[in-house]
């Protein structure tokens, strides 16, 4: 028997069975994970289902995806992946956490909650859920320790320039939303990047996506996003089967197993 209960024919069953694409089915791909401190996470491949309340903000809900596309995705940036086609296989799921391409009538009756319409808003790498953003990083100035904590961040320079206000009379130092405030874009370290008054100026257009790549500490080389990636994946899962763990062991002991 293995740790979960299973003799050997059970366990090699069950293992086809979780890398098993029915091509008659249609999946939405679920990831569960945990934090350190042992709070579960989930999050769904989402797609446009509406305008938000605010001008660029806009109205997510769960979409399809190409479960073999999706699969290979995942595991070309060091994940894993299992199938969940029937209660079976969705149990083992709850058990260890991580990517699954679950079949449609699985997610919608187990999961309904997952598929209400979330409000996001834009960020660089995309959208983030509008209740999960600080209140502050809804206005339009940067408050005093925050602009001060980007100053201090980029060396007090013009990071397109690499001009100081220490070297040159002439320089004056702002705190650029890289992202528009009026399109959106959150008051945020992310999003803020020093600039001089001239550099500043003469931004045309004034959202200029490359200067992501100017913040210290900001888009990562490809190789290095998909080593971090993955190493914050594997922990997750790490961290969401100590939990389950703990749960079973819980219920195991209120039955007197």
């Amino acid at each position: 028997m293995d740790s979960m209960g299973m003799d050997e024919e059970t366990a090699t069953r069950l293992r086809r069975a979780l890398t098993q694409i029915n091509p008659q089915s249609t999946y939405y791909a679920l990831t569960f994970t945990a934090t350190d401190d042992g709070q579960l996470e989930w999050s769904m491949q989402s797609g446009y289902v509406g305008a938000g309340s605010k001008p660029y903000w806009e109205m997510r809900a769960p979409i399809p995806v190409n479960p073999g596309v999706m699969r290979r995705l995942w595991i070309d940036i060091g994940q894993t992946c299992i199938c969940v086609n029937d209660n079976e296989t969705l149990i083992l799921f709850l058990r260890t956490g991580g990517n699954a391409l679950v079949e449609e009538s699985i997610a919608r009756g187990r999961f309904p909650q997952f598929f209400e319409p979330i409000e996001c808003v834009p960020s660089w790498w995309g959208v983030r859920s509008a209740k999960d953003v600080p209140a502050k990083s809804f206005q339009h100035a940067p408050t005093k320790k925050l602009r001060m904590d980007v100053l201090r961040r980029d060396d007090y320079r013009c990071r397109a320039c690499g001009r100081r206000a220490t070297d040159h009379v002439d320089i004056e130092l702002h705190v650029h939303h890289i992202w528009p405030h009026g399109k959106g874009g959150l008051t945020e370290d992310g999003n803020l990047i020093t600039l001089c008054h001239t550099c500043h100026q003469g931004l045309d257009p004034h959202l200029e996506l490359r200067l992501f790549e100017m913040v210290p500490g900001g888009i990562p080389g490809p190789d290095v996003e998909v080593e971090a990636d993955a190493d914050a994946y594997r922990r997750g899962v790490k961290n969401y089967r100590a939990v389950a763990e703990r749960q079973v062991q819980l219920l195991r002991e209120r039955r007197g197993d």
